[in-house]
């Protein structure tokens, strides 16, 4: 993804404006969105971790990049819902837009357990068993220290942030009609969601049930379930 043009640092609105416009019109006729609509997301979704007015700045890198995760996702998510007229700037719709989604989604990550397996991909195994060993109820200084200790040789750069990215625009494309990879081959009795099996998150149920269905189709039984 290329650099944002700025203008006095900040990102040139009538740029922004454009790439907003565009894949408003893109994502209401289900459309691929552009690369320039990813690096807006990024954008953005650093400049609200890291105002100095909030206290996002101050997570750990792991906690950090479940919530941009989650961020990217409901961006790409909302993309169609962009009205130039509504707003007097299209960076304050962008901002406002990913602030808000960001509260809730510290909330969502702080109160769970759980890695996503996007963020468990780019953080790395090893990481993750030193997390694992860390006493949950330790005073919260002495967790954060050892959160950052366990998370020091992961580095959530842009590369990072753009695989986590993609992965977030892939689950709501392929899901914005609220089907499943595998609900979606059946219906349509075609294959194209099986393209794109390998690049999205499916239970290994899902993954079998999906080679049963390629192989039902090889075979010529190709009735809707």
């Amino acid at each position: 993804m290329e650099q944002l043009p700025t203008i006095n640092g900040r990102v040139d609105e009538a740029w922004l404006d454009g790439v907003l416009r565009e894949n408003a019109l893109r994502s209401s006729r289900h459309a691929e969105l552009t690369p320039e609509f990813g690096a807006v997301c990024i954008r953005f979704t650093d400049a609200v971790l890291n105002d100095g007015n909030m206290d996002f700045c101050k997570l750990d890198k792991l906690t950090k990049a479940e919530v941009c995760s989650i961020v990217y996702l409901h961006v790409c998510r909302q993309a169609a819902k962009y009205d130039p007229k509504s707003c007097s700037k299209p960076s304050n719709w962008v901002y406002t837009l990913v602030k808000n989604r960001m509260i809730n989604a510290v909330n969502e990550v702080l109160n769970s357990d759980e890695v996503s397996k996007a963020v468990a991909a780019v953080v790395g195994r090893d990481a993750l068993d030193r997390m694992d060993g860390i006493a949950r109820n330790a005073p919260a200084n002495r967790v954060l220290s050892e959160r950052n200790d366990a998370l020091r040789e992961f580095c959530l750069n842009r590369g990072v942030k753009e695989t986590l990215f993609t992965q977030a625009w892939r689950d709501s494309w392929f899901r914005r009609d609220g089907k499943t990879v595998l609900q979606r081959a059946k219906h349509h009795r075609r294959l194209q969601a099986v393209k794109v099996s390998g690049q999205v998150s499916l239970s290994d149920s899902d993954r079998e049930e999906l080679k049963k269905l390629i192989e039902e189709r090889r075979n010529g039984r190709t009735g809707r379930t």
